[in-house]
């Protein structure tokens, strides 16, 4: 798998990993990431505070890409079966 691109909102820890992926871009905001430079990935990883993985996870399936997300999946059951539904769960309501 090639690393084409890291976001980050702690500063610091952006820059650490840029050092070991040089070429990929960077951002501080998902949204950017996939605003501009959705066309340069096809999947996501997800590994954020709890409280946000619901809404990175939604905006990766939206945008088609193949998402993986750290546990837990959400903050909520309700947001669990909310992301279900978009990613086409059987059985899962929208």
């Amino acid at each position: 798998a090639d690393i084409v691109g890291l976001c980050d909102v702690d500063a610091n820890a952006l820059a650490e990993a840029a050092k070991d992926h040089p070429s990929a871009f960077t951002c501080a905001d998902y949204r950017e990431a996939f605003d501009k430079h959705g066309g340069k990935f096809d999947a996501v990883i997800v590994a954020t505070p709890d409280h946000i993985h619901a809404i990175a996870a939604k905006a990766g399936l939206e945008a088609g890409k193949h998402v993986y997300c750290e546990k837990p999946l959400t903050h909520t059951v309700y947001e669990a079966r909310k992301l279900a539904g978009i990613a086409g769960v059987a059985g899962a309501q929208p």
